[in-house]
């Protein structure tokens, strides 16, 4: 079900970014830099925003 949820996501996210190119450029390199060549800006985009849900998980955040 979770692994769902950030397929959907990325999905989601990759089609907003697609229509937003500003705004996929922002969030795929503010602020670690340009993108390796042959990058897809949409697609770095989508996963920056897909880590950023996993890293900020409790699993992630908190030792058990």
């Amino acid at each position: 079900t979770e692994s769902a949820r950030l397929v959907d996501l990325h999905r989601e996210l990759l089609r907003d970014y697609r229509e937003d190119p500003a705004k996929a450029e922002a969030m795929a390199t503010q602020p670690i830099g340009p993108l390796p060549p042959g990058a897809e800006t949409a697609d770095a985009a989508a996963w920056t925003a897909v880590a950023s849900v996993l890293l900020n998980l409790d699993e992630t955040l908190l030792k058990r």
